[in-house]
């Protein structure tokens, strides 16, 4: 008779400890997968953000280029003002705007 009850309470006794078991593998496993989605949700914020600095360094640039070339342009106009001494106060102030222009855009550079 002691053989059947201890019988009895041994199985329950391991269909508990296997039942605690398989919650704690399922307790880990959705930790992991919560540490991975992290991860990765980190990572895509990475990337994100190195993609909006390259995007702001691009338009910089380009305003860069923009303005260099408006006041090169404008040197160039300038002189030739010069050269036919015509209308030189028109481009000294072209070239004043444009070179205020450019300056700004380096200095954001």
């Amino acid at each position: 008779m002691a053989g059947t009850l201890g019988a009895a309470l041994l199985t329950q006794n391991r269909a508990d400890r296997t039942k605690r078991m398989e919650l704690q593998a399922a307790v880990e496993q959705r930790r992991e997968e919560r540490g991975h989605a992290e991860e990765l949700l980190r990572a895509e914020q990475a990337k994100q953000g190195q993609r909006e600095s390259l995007e702001r360094r691009r338009t910089c640039y380009i305003t860069l280029n923009t303005a260099s070339r408006q006041y090169l342009t404008a040197m160039t106009n300038y002189l030739h003002a010069l050269q036919r001494s015509e209308d030189v106060a028109a481009s000294l102030q072209n070239l004043e705007a444009s070179r205020l222009a450019y300056r700004d855009s380096y200095a954001e550079s």
